[in-house]
């Protein structure tokens, strides 16, 4: 089973020798939701104390377009570039992703027994965004995402925004 600090990176490879890096987050607790008074707050994201007992990998970026047609068949992105962001993904197609992941490694001896990949579930997501910060984000929006207002409209290479300090990027945008 994996552990370790927080944060710690392990480079896994795609087909065509495509990197992909992860990140160790270990079980933790954490506040999940957001209080009262944050400005842009949903009425369903109350402010609760979490707790993870188990840790996880997630990738240090959203994948790139290149690491998911290394897997995949077709990309289905508006704005083909390898180093985008794959976009236009629905649900079903990420867990199908994870499916080739899981036997592409199974079957080159990278996966340890019993593990699996799959998408993370709300809480892990959250956990691994927020990064210990109790904030809305983990940074100044405009260093740590493109949106609407600083992007041009367009997706941009993944990781050219500052990481959170766990070492993910683009977790906001």
């Amino acid at each position: 089973v994996a552990s370790g600090t927080t944060g710690k990176r392990i480079v896994f490879q795609l087909p065509n020798g495509i990197p992909l890096p992860m990140r160790w987050i270990a079980p933790g607790s954490f506040p999940m939701g957001s209080p009262e008074s944050e400005v842009g707050r949903v009425e369903d994201e109350v402010l609760h104390e979490v707790h993870l007992t188990e840790g996880f990998f997630i990738a240090e970026t959203e994948l790139s377009q290149a690491q998911w047609t290394s897997l995949m068949s077709t990309n289905p992105s508006r704005n083909a570039n390898a180093r985008c962001p794959v976009e236009n993904i629905p649900w079903g197609e990420a867990r199908k992703f994870c499916t080739a992941l899981t036997q592409h490694q199974r079957s080159n001896g990278d996966l340890v027994d019993g593990w699996e990949w799959d998408l993370p579930s709300e809480a892990q997501w959250e956990m691994a965004c927020r990064a210990g910060n109790p904030g809305p984000f983990g940074g100044a929006l405009e260093s740590v995402a493109w949106f609407r207002q600083n992007s041009g409209g367009a997706s941009h290479p993944v990781a050219l925004k500052t990481a959170n300090p766990w070492g993910l990027h683009d977790m906001h945008g």
